[in-house]
């Protein structure tokens, strides 16, 4: 008779700890998207949401949400403070980006949510970018216009302009700030997908394409890995967004399914943080394919 009250209490254990790994599973803050190597720590606060997402190299980015309205819009009023400020619209919602004098970074979205860090290379500050334009509070759509000639319905960041190149099977352009900065796109089916490469998932597919054997193989992929200096991958809306950066300084960031690369020679935060301000406001009129 007394095992049915230390089942019962099993049972009840069982049960609690089961919930708590839904709970852990439940979507972030504005659906944000975690990368490779990246935790999220939820902190206590009585008045907001608080939290720290953190990587193995111990780089962490600093989050603040579910503030009142408006509650961050001075964050950048004290403009001397900042070695750059950059301003733009992501799925309707108000992004400010600023890099500090003492290297922080800062990006608030609508004055009510804050993302900061403090970056120690280039690679630090591109994962910070990626994390924070996968912010979407869900309840914005993009306004984009259909209209647009820009491909994807980019938003073109203050002091660029874009101009169509030629490509014989896809989709050509680049985006050119007024110091000469460029950066290009090669979209449509035949541009495929230029970061692939670079990512050791497509060995199997480089092993059939030429034929190599085991050896041959490996000794390929060791050549590719001493050009890379990072890469990472991540969903992104209804896509998959690989990016991988060299070490001649070239970015490449690739959307899988909607065959849309974006290429540029990035050697500086300020540079980083223009591609990708534009690059992840990518958004096709079509969905991508299936």
């Amino acid at each position: 008779m007394r095992s049915t009250p230390i089942l019962l209490v099993f049972v009840i254990t069982l049960s609690f700890i089961s919930s708590l790994g839904q709970g852990s599973a439940r979507p972030l803050p504005g659906n944000i998207q975690l990368l490779d190597g990246y935790v999220w720590e939820a902190g206590i606060s009585k008045d907001s949401q608080t939290a720290k997402i953190i990587n193995r190299r111990g780089f962490t980015i600093q989050f603040i949400g579910g503030t009142p309205k408006g509650f961050y819009s001075k964050q950048f009023t004290q403009k001397t403070d900042f070695v750059w400020l950059k301003s733009q619209q992501v799925d309707g919602q108000k992004l400010g980006l600023g890099l500090k004098d003492d290297g922080e970074i800062i990006a608030v979205f609508d004055g009510t949510t804050r993302f900061s860090a403090e970056p120690n290379s280039l690679a630090d500050l591109a994962e910070f970018l990626l994390t924070v334009l996968s912010f979407n509070k869900g309840d914005r759509e993009s306004t984009n216009a259909a209209s647009s000639r820009v491909p994807g319905n980019i938003k073109l960041l203050d002091g660029y302009t874009y101009e169509r190149r030629r490509s014989k099977d896809s989709n050509g352009g680049a985006f050119i700030r007024t110091d000469e900065f460029t950066f290009v796109h090669d979209i449509g089916k035949m541009a495929g997908n230029r970061a692939k490469q670079y990512f050791r998932e497509n060995l199997e597919q480089l092993r059939r394409r030429r034929r190599i054997s085991d050896g041959d193989l490996e000794e390929e992929w060791r050549r590719i890995e001493e050009k890379v200096e990072w890469r990472q991958n991540l969903k992104m809306r209804n896509d998959e967004l690989m990016v991988v950066y060299l070490k001649d300084s070239t970015l490449i960031a690739s959307y899988s399914e909607s065959s849309a690369n974006f290429i540029g020679k990035v050697d500086s935060k300020d540079k980083i943080a223009d591609f990708f301000l534009t690059v992840l406001t990518f958004r096709p009129d079509s969905p991508p394919r299936k």
